[in-house]
């Protein structure tokens, strides 16, 4: 059973970038590795032959993708949930755009999105609505969205998800079963994916949740089927791909039986090892999936830098793609798996370790690190990178790979270019953002006339100025190398370090079970208040941003529960971002959620037997969330008694009806505070 990268938790993406960092390119081999680095480019080289020999001539619409390893569900609520998060993961995905990718591939877990996880229902609702913000940006961004969900990775002893192992050693298999439909389905309905994979490792997934039966074939499809059911019946529109890591044993029989699965849209293979033939395999699963109409995706894939009869364990496999010398192999691995893809029309082909396209670390500086000090310092180089726009010799080999054709257009030029000082010795610059035809990776910022920094993001704090004016200018960079000219110059020099007053008075009013209205008085600074955050939380104490960027002294909190009680504050932030402290505390109860959903419309019987009936109807709707429905059966319009409920499906079979009788049905809908609406208008129907 192979365990691969993917199986860690990547608390590294929590830990604050470093400053300064270069970006590592490719190093001399060291002599430990040297064979198996041989032995892999020998593998390489025969793959990449072979797919030259197989490739077909015909349009190739592959999506290309790469993870966007800061949306990782592994990463745990507290860090998900924090406010700096979802912009960082913005950040990520711009930065991978710019390399030309369109697509993104996020993890979501079970049981990440499941309340008895948390034991609350308010964390697993903030999951939900996390990732459902996740997913309308990614969108808003003109990508597609590729979503993976599985059993929640784990670190047996620590980490954000320390707890779930015994989460799920405590589930019995159906349980199990049930929680990853419903998981599929959330996330469906939530995040609205383009393409979304329900199965993906059946060996790592059965080791994981503690269920032997799941690696096996039989239990593998059942669990499949149970899904698929789940998501037809909740009318999920994404399309759904299940699949297997490439190195499975029997392998070419798990890909035909998927394959020929009902309801499966496409075959999604992970590829990481190579030595055998996990690599060759792959046209062999392009074939089976061709023969069953459906197309071959990869949603994970990197080099395992391992050879055959190599003891090493995982950990210390996984140290090794750190390193910058394996960078040339990095970089054919995943040139052939792009050459591939495009010979083999697959959907989506998309890298893991999408780190690695920022920076790598010199082995002779920091080979002799492990286990967390090793990750801390691949996070603090990578995260560093990328917030300085770079990008290095495998980022740019996959970016040229997938960019067609070659781009050769310039991003425009930065304008709106302003600074403020800072302090006694940084000025803060700003800009409008450039655009680019593909993305913009970069800027590179001048202090009178000399490149000072490069950075992602179209601001930077110039913490070397001297106290007198200086001249600044700026100009964009893609991925290609395309560079624009420079921006209109502006002088500046440092100055502001005071920051604002805190407002001074704050209102919380409930203007209904699911909303409350914020007014409060404008705050003053020794230069001018230029934007207002908001913060909320469930107790005085624990309070988390909720809206920045807010330049009136009013908003209005919308994603509020009925019933609880919720603490405000704001702060006042100025133009180079000092933040006062917060205005007073504002307490408000919202009022309990007293209104019914909406009477179910279009109440039918869609078939009938002589001993059940089939029923179906139009959803209702409600002011929170319908929590399910009730249905009603009669043998007279005037005297029906409940007989079943439903959760959130718009049908019911009643299979305990008797043969040549006349019923009548009814259906009420009820929220989740179980406000019930009043029935529908009773139908009939006549057993067989």
């Amino acid at each position: 059973m192979f365990v691969h990268s993917r199986v860690r938790v990547m608390a590294w993406l929590a830990l604050a970038p470093a400053l300064g960092v270069a970006v590592r390119g490719s190093d001399p081999v060291p002599a430990p590795y040297q064979s198996t680095y041989t032995y892999l480019q020998g593998q390489i080289s025969s793959f990449r032959a072979s797919v030259q020999q197989h490739a077909t001539a015909g349009i190739s619409n592959v999506i290309f993708s790469a993870d966007l390893q800061g949306a990782n569900s592994n990463l745990g609520s507290a860090f998900l949930l924090n406010s700096t998060t979802l912009p960082g993961i913005l950040r990520e995905a711009a930065y991978l755009q710019a390399m030309g990718v369109k697509a993104v591939h996020v993890a979501v877990s079970f049981p990440v999105l499941t309340p008895s996880y948390y034991g609350d229902a308010t964390t697993a609702q903030q999951m939900i609505a996390f990732y459902g913000q996740v997913a309308a940006q990614i969108h808003a961004m003109g990508l597609k969205l590729i979503v993976e969900t599985g059993p929640v990775n784990l670190d047996s002893s620590s980490g954000p998800t320390v707890g779930a192992n015994s989460y799920l050693a405590g589930l019995s298999t159906a349980d199990y079963i049930n929680g990853r439909a419903q998981t599929a389905v959330t996330i469906a309905q939530t995040m609205q994916p383009d393409y979304l994979t329900v199965l993906n490792e059946p060996d790592t997934e059965a080791l994981i949740s503690q269920k032997p039966i799941i690696g096996t074939m039989g239990g593998s499809a059942a669990m499949l089927g149970t899904i698929l059911q789940a998501l037809h019946a909740a009318g999920a529109q994404t399309q759904v791909g299940a699949g297997v890591g490439s190195w499975l044993p029997n392998s070419s029989a798990w890909v035909t039986q998927i394959a020929n699965t009902p309801g499966v849209n496409y075959v999604d293979i992970h590829v990481f090892p190579i030595y055998n033939s996990f690599l060759s395999n792959l046209f062999t699963f392009a074939q089976i999936a061709q023969t069953a109409g459906k197309p071959l995706a990869m949603s994970q894939a990197w080099l395992y830098k391992v050879a055959p009869n190599d003891s090493s364990g995982y950990s210390a496999v996984h140290a090794r793609d750190a390193f910058s010398f394996w960078q040339p192999l990095d970089a054919q691995f995943i040139q052939s798996l792009v050459s591939f893809s495009r010979s083999n029309n697959t959907v989506f082909f998309s890298p893991f370790w999408s780190r690695y396209f920022r920076a790598y670390l010199n082995y002779a500086q920091y080979g002799n690190l492990t286990g967390a000090d090793l990750e801390s310092q691949v996070a603090a180089t990578t995260t560093a990178a990328g917030a300085a726009g770079q990008i290095d010799a495998t980022g740019q080999a996959y970016a040229q790979a997938i960019i067609s054709p070659a781009d050769t257009v310039p991003p425009t030029i930065p304008s709106g270019l302003s600074g403020a000082g800072a302090n006694s010795s940084s000025v803060a610059l700003t800009w409008n953002a450039s655009v680019d035809n593909v993305g913009v990776l970069g800027y590179k910022v001048y202090r009178d006339g000399t490149l000072v920094a490069t950075v992602a993001s179209p601001f930077y704090v110039d913490t070397g100025a001297s106290p007198a004016y200086h001249a600044y200018s700026v100009e964009s960079y893609d991925a290609s190398g395309n560079t624009s000219g420079q921006s209109a110059g502006t002088r500046s020099a440092p100055l502001d370090t005071v920051a604002p007053m805190a407002p001074a008075w704050l209102s919380a009013a409930a203007a209904s079970p699911v909303q409350v209205n914020l007014n409060w008085t404008g705050a003053t600074d020794n230069l001018a208040v230029t934007q207002y955050q908001v913060y909320r939380g469930l107790s005085p104490a624990a309070l988390s941003v909720i809206a920045a960027g807010i330049t009136s002294t009013n908003w209005i909190d919308t994603q509020v529960i009925p019933g609880t009680t919720f603490y405000y504050a704001v702060k006042a932030l100025d133009a180079v971002h000092n933040s006062s402290g917060f205005s007073p505390v504002a307490a408000v109860k919202l009022p309990a959620d007293t209104t019914p959903p909406t009477v179910p419309t279009g109440l039918i019987v869609q078939s009938s037997s002589t001993t059940s009936n089939y029923l179906s109807w139009s959803s209702s709707t409600d002011n929170w969330k319908v929590g399910g429905y009730r249905i009603y059966r009669g043998t007279s319009p005037s005297a029906l008694r409940l007989i079943g409920s439903t959760s959130d499906a718009t049908a019911f079979t009643d299979t305990a009806a008797a043969s040549k009788t006349t019923y009548y049905y009814a259906v009420a809908a009820y929220d989740v505070f179980l406000n019930v609406s009043a029935p529908s208008a009773p139908v009939a129907v006549v057993t067989k």
